[in-house]
């Protein structure tokens, strides 16, 4: 199975992956068929930009929040546990009820 940071990374770099390849195709078209496709490419190099910077911020982010809920975890490990249990007994009871 999977951790969360593998699956993370895996999809960073699948994303990686489609942007290189979409900056590829966009490079290969020709700069000046008509106005319409120059100007589809460039919106799709704006695109292409800030999906990387959009696509590093959540790495980002999610990297934070995974050690913060592993050092929360390793402070108080019995409070993780618990509320897992709670979960757990909840989901049972909607699952059972008719």
């Amino acid at each position: 199975m999977r951790t969360f940071t593998q699956s993370t990374e895996k999809l960073t770099e699948d994303l990686r992956t489609i942007g290189r390849d979409a900056e590829e195709v966009i490079k290969s078209l020709p700069n000046e068929i008509n106005g319409k496709v120059g100007a589809a490419r460039e919106r799709l190099m704006g695109a292409l930009e800030s999906a990387r910077e959009s696509c590093a911020d959540l790495r980002e982010k999610t990297s934070d929040s995974a050690r913060n809920v592993d050092s929360k975890a390793h402070e108080k490990p019995y409070g993780f546990i618990a509320g897992a249990f709670a979960v757990g007994v909840l989901a049972g009871v909607l699952v059972t009820r008719k």
